[in-house]
């Protein structure tokens, strides 16, 4: 008995190493939302998260706030937005929906899937790994300008 408790709290420490919190920090380009591809949008959609501060593009309009992420967990805060017509709009809604419904955020080396609170995958990103693709520390100030945040 003593020996199958042993096997058993060794199996749950490899584990709780294992499955460290990934960092979610950088520039994740959205793939797809709501089960609608973001290949076709007027611009890349994609998010940025920084130090508690997120901003992206939702294919026409840019947006821009602040989140926590805890253990998996993912939340938006004092979320603003442009308000442009654009060629994509039904992507963009796609964007907005899934980020609204997000709930859990489970990254896999440079994959990530977000899910709503029920568990249904709402949007699927892959992380830019490309330093031209990624304004850390900075604020974002065009496709492919950026400048210092002030």
């Amino acid at each position: 008995m003593k020996r199958i408790f042993y096997l058993i709290a060794c199996a749950a420490l490899a584990f709780s190493c294992a499955t460290k919190t990934a960092d979610i920090s950088g520039k994740w380009n959205i793939d797809s939302a709501c089960g609608l591809s973001t290949e076709n949008g007027e611009k890349q959609a994609y998010l940025i998260f920084n130090d508690g501060k997120v901003n992206g593009n939702a294919s026409v309009n840019s947006f821009f706030g602040g989140y926590s992420y805890d253990n998996g967990k993912l939340s938006f805060s004092a979320m603003g937005m442009t308000r442009m017509m654009g060629a994509s709009m039904e992507i963009e809604d796609s964007v907005m929906s899934a980020i609204n419904k997000l709930a859990t955020f489970r990254i896999d080396g440079d994959k990530a899937v977000a899910y709503d609170a029920e568990g249904n995958a709402v949007m699927t990103l892959t992380k830019v790994t490309d330093e031209a693709g990624v304004c850390e520390g900075k604020a974002e100030c065009g496709d492919d300008c950026c400048k210092d945040a002030q």
